[in-house]
């Protein structure tokens, strides 16, 4: 015989003895009869445990009468104080019959019931008190007057009361009042007005109740506006390519209401600053691309009135006729020093096809001692050439005229009679062209034509100088670690100030400082192309590439 069964058979035999299903037999004695026993612990618990809840539901009759009638002894308001007492004189310790039976919800029940009739009663005697929604001095009133009539209100949260009936009186008219509302904002074709708004706010807030307020109306007028706001503006936006200041005060005076600032909130001003921002590139190519030669005075002062505070037209039209009559790069020759430059220049290429001489050290890296000494010393020469100083740019305008007599003889076709310098323009919007590439473009040109150019140069092709032929209109990014500007945002800031070149004797060599990437370098190939350049007579040319460092 198992220990389990040995325990069942124990229970079966001293049922009696036990009083099993006649008391309530707790947890400790059952663990002093399996030990005393030798029997099984949750076999004994399990048995005993069904024989208690046996005796438990033997006692509900009994119990639930001795409640109802504690319950019905008490004939208004049970208090806190009268559940204690209930739950006192049916306490056993060894069922909580009060919590489990749930003896507190027939209480509530009862005092719900007591609660309502005397709401009921109190409406019927005082209903000229609870007309309409009740305000605070209507409450104070209402209070002072049932405490003098000694109204029984025990257990009555009077201002819980007033709030329920406040509560409903808002529910039965809200429907109403906010259908009105809504019908108004439905017919709404254009924004509220100041006027409009403080009509809405007399109309709704009369009486006891702010409906304007507690409904939220102010925030569903401004929602209202901000949706035909933006409606209007997108179509503006649509069908005009730049917002001029006089158009955006009108709109700031329509939108920057007394009781809400729409423009300055929805912060419009970004909104019509970015619009602008992305039309003003393709609007000045759109005007240098129709234009046959120099921007004219009265074509000057058409722009400016059309696009009224947006772009500065002075500065892009003053760089751009500078640069179309290449007068600015006339840097004239009395600080170049060479009368005569020898000697073969080293020219290497890039794996994206650009020629350069040098080997550009970053400044971090230039003290390391397995450098080239003398790649160390070019790299110190190339900010001073950034920067105009004229023993740089003396230096790599030597080095600049080897380059071009090398690819002149090696690289080039012998049947290309010109050679183009074209410069690489900077990175920042140009305010004027005298870049240092330019100035080396225009003294390679000034010994050109005073023949002391390098021995060796064939002199059947004719060097032009075309240094300002591209023309940067806006201002991009430099390039850092880590980040390059792309080809195509290189493309949509730079202009070719000459279009259309349909010649095929005639070859261009961009030229640069540095060269990295060489996504500059390409975005220029690409402009050139787009005005009839052939790809294979364009070429690239930087002083130095920087150095690729494997990490």
């Amino acid at each position: 015989m198992n220990l389990k069964e040995k325990t069942r058979n124990f229970v079966k035999d001293h049922y009696n003895e036990l009083g099993l299903s006649k008391r309530f037999i707790k947890h400790d004695e059952i663990i002093e009869i399996s030990e005393e026993n030798n029997l099984d612990n949750m076999e004994l618990l399990n048995l005993i445990n069904e024989a208690n809840d046996e005796f438990i539901e033997s006692q509900k009759s009994v119990i639930f009468k001795k409640f109802f009638d504690l319950l019905n002894s008490y004939g208004g308001f049970i208090s806190n104080d009268a559940r204690f007492k209930i739950r006192f004189e049916i306490f056993t310790r060894d069922y909580d019959y009060y919590d489990e039976w749930g003896m507190d919800d027939y209480i509530d029940e009862k005092n719900n019931n007591y609660l309502n009739s005397l709401k009921s009663q109190i409406l019927k005697k005082y209903d000229s008190l609870f007309k309409g929604f009740i305000d605070k001095n209507q409450r104070e009133n209402i209070k002072n007057i049932l405490k003098k009539d000694n109204c029984n209100l025990t257990g009555l949260n009077i201002n819980k009361f007033i709030n329920e009936l406040n509560d409903k009186y808002v529910e039965d008219h809200k429907i109403i009042i906010l259908q009105d509302f809504n019908s108004f904002l439905d017919s709404c074709n254009d924004i509220v007005t100041n006027e409009d708004y403080y009509k809405l706010k007399s109309k709704y807030a009369k009486g006891n109740f702010n409906f304007f307020d507690e409904f939220n109306m102010h925030e569903k007028i401004i929602q209202k506006n901000k949706s035909l706001i933006c409606k209007e503006l997108n179509q503006l936006l649509s069908n005009e390519e730049i917002i001029n200041d006089n158009v955006k005060t009108k709109l700031k005076i329509k939108y920057n209401l007394a009781y809400y600032k729409f423009f300055d909130e929805m912060d419009l001003e970004s909104i019509i600053y970015n619009h602008n921002k992305k039309s003003i590139p393709q609007i000045i190519e759109n005007v240098f691309d129709s234009t046959d030669g120099c921007i004219s005075s009265s074509k000057r002062q058409e722009l400016k009135s059309m696009h009224y505070g947006v772009i500065n037209w002075d500065l892009y039209i003053d760089s751009y006729n500078d640069a179309f009559i290449n007068e600015i790069s006339s840097f004239g020759n009395s600080s170049f020093k060479y009368k005569n430059v020898n000697g073969n220049i080293d020219l290497k290429r890039t794996r994206r096809n650009v020629y350069h001489v040098h080997t550009y050290i970053k400044p971090k890296r230039r003290d390391l001692p397995e450098l080239n000494k003398k790649d160390v010393r070019i790299s110190k020469l190339i900010l001073p050439y950034k920067h105009g100083h004229d023993d740089a740019v003396d230096f790599f305008t030597r080095d600049l005229m080897k380059s071009v007599v090398y690819l002149s003889n090696y690289v080039i076709d012998d049947e290309i009679k010109y050679l183009a310098l074209v410069a690489i323009p900077p990175s920042e919007m140009e305010e004027n062209a005298c870049s240092s590439m330019r100035k080396s473009i225009n003294h390679i040109k000034m010994l050109y034509d005073q023949q002391r150019l390098p021995e060796g140069f064939d002199y059947s092709k004719k060097i032009c100088d075309y240094g300002n032929l591209l023309f940067r209109f806006q201002t991009v990014p430099k390039s850092r670690s880590g980040y390059r500007v792309p080809i195509e945002r290189h493309m949509e800031t730079i202009l070719c100030t000459r279009r259309n070149f349909i010649r095929d004797d005639m070859a261009f060599i961009l030229m640069d400082d540095i060269t990295t990437q060489g996504n500059i370098m390409y975005a220029c190939e690409g402009i050139l192309i787009k005005n009839c350049v052939k790809p294979e007579k364009i070429f690239k040319l930087a002083i130095a590439e920087t150095e690729f460092v494997y990490y």
